[in-house]
């Protein structure tokens, strides 16, 4: 690896491997995109990233809520991260008392998003639960790609108090 201008790009590739592509990381990974990027962003993109960020979420809630082992942990945490879950967490969020307080814009996000014709096919799952799933996924991923985070920990917070 090498500094180049305040980058580091790898050169020998075949010393990483065949697989792995060039990065230049001129910032870190955390640094919030600006409104102009974020909207030029794939759902796909979007909903990627949010998929990670809900998964993290809920695992470290289940972590902070028991002292199970790992493996019961993950049985909870499938059912939360699945495409139903997600989508009756989304549900709660448009319910009409508005519990997380949408704006226009997250709305128009999420409609966005539920209309995005995904290439990839649910596995099990309804095709309007994997809609609304990408839907919830790509509004969190904006805002945490946005640097967002306490709006993302509002959404999923208020989505489970409303839960339960």
């Amino acid at each position: 690896m090498k500094k180049v201008a305040g980058r580091l790009e790898v050169k020998d590739k075949k010393a990483l491997g065949s697989c792995i592509p060039t990065i230049l990381i001129d910032e870190p990974s955390y640094s919030p995109l600006n409104k102009l990027q974020l909207f030029d962003c794939p759902i796909s993109t979007l909903a990627w990233i949010g998929d990670a960020v809900y998964e993290l979420e809920m695992r470290l809630a289940l972590a902070k809520q028991t002292e199970a082992p790992a493996g019961t942990l993950n049985l909870r945490a499938i059912e939360m991260v699945s495409a139903k879950g997600q989508s009756d967490l989304l549900e709660i969020l448009l319910q009409e008392d508005d519990p997380a307080g949408l704006s226009q814009a997250e709305r128009a996000l999420l409609q966005r998003a539920r209309n995005y014709h995904s290439k990839s096919i649910s596995k099990g799952a309804e095709q309007a639960d994997y809609r609304s799933a990408t839907a919830l996924e790509a509004l969190l991923g904006a805002h945490m790609l946005a640097g967002n985070t306490e709006r993302v920990a509002e959404l999923i917070r208020s989505a489970l108090q409303a839960m339960n």
